[in-house]
Formats: structure tokens, sequence, C-alpha cells
């Protein structure tokens, strides 16, 4: 009997380590579970964010191919204003010369 009471006491202790050990896994495991969650909260938060960026960005993007037409669209015209003004600038010349040679 006494070997019983020393290995019930031996047992007894045992299931106590392990409802211990249990607990402290379970609190362990709770506190992984939340920091999961706060994880994937955040997570989800930076995927919004990356998708307005992205929106922007895509925006901004459009923006300026649109700026650049325009502005291959007004160098083409300055080009074409340039070379008016040289051709006028020219047929102003031959004539000036024309009067010239007219008047003397």
């Amino acid at each position: 009997t006494a070997e019983r009471d020393s290995l019930r006491d031996d047992l007894s202790n045992l299931q106590e380590t392990l409802e211990a050990e249990r607990q402290f896994w379970e609190a362990e495991l709770s506190e992984k579970v939340m920091e999961i969650a706060t994880l994937q909260e955040t997570l989800i938060t930076a995927r919004t964010k990356i998708s307005q960026l992205e929106h922007q960005v895509a925006e901004v993007q459009q923006m300026c191919d649109t700026q650049t037409q325009e502005l291959t669209q007004m160098s083409l015209q300055l080009n074409q204003t340039t070379e008016q003004l040289v051709t006028a600038t020219r047929q102003i010349s031959d004539v000036q010369a024309d009067l010239s040679t007219w008047i003397m």
C-alpha cells in the first residue's frame, strides 16, 4: 500500500505537471493565433493600400501619356510654324531683293 500510495502520488504529480504544460501551451497557442490574426489584418490593410497606390499610379501614368501626346502634337505644330516662318522670311528677303533691284 505504501508503494501504491507513492505511485498514486507520482501519477498525481505527473498529471498536475501535464495539466500545467497543457495550459501553458494552450496559452502560447492562443497568443500565436492572436498574433496571426493581427498579421492577417495588417496584410489586408497593406493589400488595400497597394491596390490604391496601383490605381493612383495608373492614373498618373495615363495623365503622363496624355501630356506626352499633347506635347508631341505641340512640338509638331511648332515645327510646322517654324517652317512657315522660315519660308515667310525667305519670301520677304526675295521681295526685298526684288524691291532693291527695282528701286535702283
